[in-house]
């Protein structure tokens, strides 16, 4: 699996909605500082073609943030950035999406996070 494959994957089927309230955890990614090199990827966990989360394992120091803000970039969908997040309690995940999106967006939102997962290792 290559990055362009799992761009496809990941933008398949899937419109960027616009963030009425973007945060520094939770944003799309801005301009890109440095040119971005691929990393090799290896399918773990792979039962859909049109996962809406996507989990990201490696070792540190391989990319994994470099990756989430290149896809971020490319298909114009947010990031959720635990590093730059408050800590996280009850209804964290519930109240940054009802915050970030329009009210008439939301029920698309929460719908599309009932998808299940496509879990990636960076090699």
């Amino acid at each position: 699996m290559n990055y362009y494959h799992l761009k496809s994957i990941l933008s398949t089927a899937k419109a960027p909605i616009a963030l009425r309230d973007p945060s520094s955890s939770f944003s799309i990614a801005g301009k890109q500082s440095k040119a971005y090199i691929e990393p090799t990827f290896e399918k773990i966990i792979f039962e859909t073609e049109k996962p809406t989360i996507i989990l990201v394992s490696a070792v540190g120091v391989t990319g994994k943030t470099a990756l989430a803000e290149q896809l971020s970039r490319d298909t114009g969908l947010p990031l959720l950035d635990l590093a730059k997040h408050k800590p996280v309690g009850d209804n964290t995940l519930t109240g940054l999406l009802t915050h970030a999106f329009e009210v008439k967006d939301i029920s698309g939102v929460f719908a599309g996070l009932g998808v299940v997962p496509l879990a990636v290792e960076v090699g």
